[in-house]
């Protein structure tokens, strides 16, 4: 609703009359009086209101000062048009006509005109109804009263009686019409203003022009305004009092609405996730005109649920049909995940490479701990009145110490960032690795089966696979709401190529999820519990081996991920158990030992003992008694050790003495550097890994023979 400036100019002339100045009526209201008064502007009706209900203040509330205000203001220089029309008229009630078609919808282009009808007595009824939405106009309703009874006035009558019942917005009123002048006074009166008449005319015509092109340009401007805030990517929202009064069709769209209908009238606060509601209010309770900053985060509610995260500029104050409250803001959903995404990449990296570390270190202690009691397990074994509860005592350390060198090994296969090529790789052994890492994670939710096939080497690399394998694993035991039951299978498909299954029975993964599950940065998981990424990692994993990964799910039964790789080639077999290794060959060996940890060294003189063992703490003595000394069957060399690594002295050997460097059999706790990855790639010498079992050491003696 909208008040022309000629109707504030008309009202603050009367007021003006009554000794009353026009900037006391202003000082209550947003603008000055040279604003309200300009003929172009175009005033909200509220702040009409705000104005009438100020002057009735100053009258001192009295209805009949109002009135007499309002017949004044027929007198005023701003009406002067209007008297000078009302010349061409020789009938009050074609006097009132106009001003209920001309007049009031000139001054208030947007209120409805007056309903008037003649009773059978002569008299005239007028009903003036105010919109409900704008509150109280009842000073207004006074005022319009004296301008009815000061009506014939105009036309040199007497002013007409009125009565008048004026409610809040309603006005009802019977006019008892002054008696017309004589016929010939009349006509000497049409005659006096007829030569006028084009001057009037004249006026009239202007002032419509002037309303026409006002209105006009005021529609474009705002048909323009709202068309530019609709096509922001930003999303725009107007509120008062917690309540939405108007929002662009980005803010719709962006949570999921599809009509701009179905946001207005709601409360902000309810599209407002529970976590910002506190902030939101707080914002909100702000007075209107006081603006609110500064750039603040909150999350809002989509239709569908889903939290969209938005940054939220300092609040500004508008004009909507009254005060309201502008706000703007951006999606940073995308931003806000990626972050996390950073976070947790970042996270997972830290641990992989805190992970790794850890292993190196607990490798060597671990190794000739291990060794100790290995040792003191047979010697005990061997005599023949030993307790047996010492021996079963020995025995289960022996185990316990088995499955932490397991565990350790598992763990630093799935940090060490390895991405050499594919070469054969015993699928059994990675499944049985990875579930024996995540045995914590698995124990309490699934039970497990494993349905082995006979299989051969699957083309692949062994810690990326492992890394699959854990994902896979992990994803399953997840999907399960309550306990129930994991399957890890493998076997050869139709085409000769070597798959490993894992089946759960979980929840399932509705369709349209199913098509959308190997996408990057794709995730059904809350935030904070899933970055999207590991299953789009296991694709590229896999497809970079040369295989396919698939799903097969049923919601409410389960799901079962099927990766298949390429054959190797060679045979792959079931983990070999240290303890069930054949008796081997026991060959008297000269054996050196270079290894920078001592306890390591005297456990591994211990673990020969039936050898001729030599050893060495120093790199370089080592390569002087290679390169000078007698010869030696076996050499169990560090790989990384203080000072000179052991790849430096095995260069010089194999340069002096290569039939020497071909017996090198290196040791490692792990934690490789990207050199000594590239050296152990070159060459042909084996890799024991720490810690290792008297079988397997014996083992490598006997490749020596």
């Amino acid at each position: 609703m909208k008040v022309s400036g000629r109707a504030f100019r008309m009202l603050f002339e009367s007021v003006e009359a009554e000794g009353i100045s026009p900037e006391r009526v202003a000082e209550v209201l947003p603008f000055d009086v040279a604003y309200l008064t300009h003929s172009r502007h175009r005033v909200d009706w509220g702040i009409f209101l705000a104005a009438n209900e100020r002057v009735g203040e100053l009258l001192g509330r009295d209805p009949e000062r109002l009135r007499h205000l309002g017949e004044r203001m027929l007198q005023t220089p701003s009406f002067a048009f209007m008297r000078r029309m009302a010349g061409l008229l020789v009938s009050p009630i074609r006097l009132y006509e106009l001003g209920n078609r001309w007049v009031i919808p000139a001054l208030m282009p947007d209120l409805a005109p007056p309903s008037m009808w003649v009773l059978q007595d002569g008299r005239l009824a007028i009903e003036l109804e105010l919109p409900a939405h704008h509150g109280s106009g009842e000073w207004l309703l006074h005022i319009y009263t004296g301008n009815l009874r000061a009506t014939p006035t105009l036309l040199g009558l007497p002013s007409a009686i009125v009565h008048a019942r004026a409610g809040p917005r309603r006005l009802e009123a019977t006019i008892h019409l002054p008696t017309s002048h004589t016929l010939f006074e009349r006509a000497r009166r049409s005659l006096r203003a007829l030569r006028s008449s084009r001057e009037v005319f004249d006026t009239l015509d202007a002032q419509r022009r002037e309303i026409e092109e006002a209105f006009a340009t005021s529609l474009a401007s705002h048909r323009n305004f709202r068309e530019l805030l609709d096509n922001l990517p930003t999303l725009v929202m107007i509120h008062r009092d917690g309540e939405i009064l108007w929002v662009n069709r980005t803010f719709v769209q962006k949570l999921g609405w599809s009509r701009v209908e179905e946001v207005v009238g709601r409360r902000v606060l309810e599209l407002t996730h529970p976590s910002s509601r506190d902030h939101a209010a707080q914002r909100m309770g702000t007075p209107i005109a006081t603006p609110v900053g500064p750039l603040s985060t909150v999350q809002l509610l989509r239709r569908d649920g889903e939290t969209v995260t938005i940054d939220v500029a300092p609040a500004q104050s508008v004009d909507f049909d009254g005060p309201a409250r502008l706000a703007v803001g951006v999606d940073v959903s995308e931003r806000v995940a990626l972050q996390q995404r950073l976070i947790t990449a970042d996270r997972i990296a830290s641990i992989g490479l805190l992970g790794a570390g850890v292993a190196h270190e607990i490798n060597n202690p671990l190794a000739y701990a291990l060794a100790g009691v290995e040792l003191a397990a047979r010697q005990v074994s061997s005599l023949p009145d030993a307790p047996p509860r010492i021996g079963e005592l020995l025995g289960t350390a022996v185990e316990g110490l088995g499955r932490v060198r397991t565990i350790v090994r598992d763990l630093r296969m799935l940090a060490r960032p390895d991405d050499g090529p594919p070469e054969p790789t015993d699928v059994h052994a990675i499944l049985e690795s990875t579930l024996t890492l995540a045995a914590s994670a698995i124990a309490d939710r699934a039970r497990v089966r494993r349905e082995y096939g006979d299989v051969p080497a699957a083309a692949a690399n062994g810690p990326r696979l492992a890394q699959v394998a854990l994902n896979l694993i992990l994803n399953a035991v997840e999907s399960m709401s309550e306990p129930g039951q994991l399957c890890v299978r493998t076997l050869v498909d139709e085409t000769g190529r070597v798959v490993f299954e894992v089946e759960d029975t979980g929840v399932g993964i509705a369709p349209d999820v199913l098509a959308r599950i190997f996408d990057p940065f794709f995730t059904t998981k809350p935030i904070g519990r899933g970055t999207g990424l590991g299953l789009a990692i296991c694709h590229q994993i896999v497809a970079g081996f040369g295989g396919e990964i698939t799903v097969r799910s049923t919601v409410g039964r389960g799901s079962t991920f099927r990766v298949s790789l390429p054959t190797a080639g060679a045979p792959a077999s079931a983990p070999e158990n240290d303890g069930a290794r054949a008796h081997l060959e026991r060959a008297r060996r000269r054996v050196l030992v270079v290894d920078d940890e001592p306890h390591l060294v005297k456990a591994i003189e211990g673990m020969l003992c039936h050898h001729d063992v030599t050893s060495t703490s120093s790199a370089a003595d080592a390569l002087e008694r290679l390169s000078h000394g007698p010869g030696f069957d076996v050499v169990l060399c560090d790989l990384m050790m203080a000072g000179m690594t052991g790849m430096q002295p095995y260069e010089e050997v194999r340069r002096t003495r290569p039939e020497s460097a071909a017996r090198v059999v290196f040791m490692t706790g792990g934690a490789f550097t990207h050199e000594a990855r590239q050296f152990l790639a070159r060459v042909s010498n084996r890799c024991l890994e720490k810690p290792f079992t008297i079988d397997q050491l014996e083992a490598e003696l006997s490749r020596r023979a």
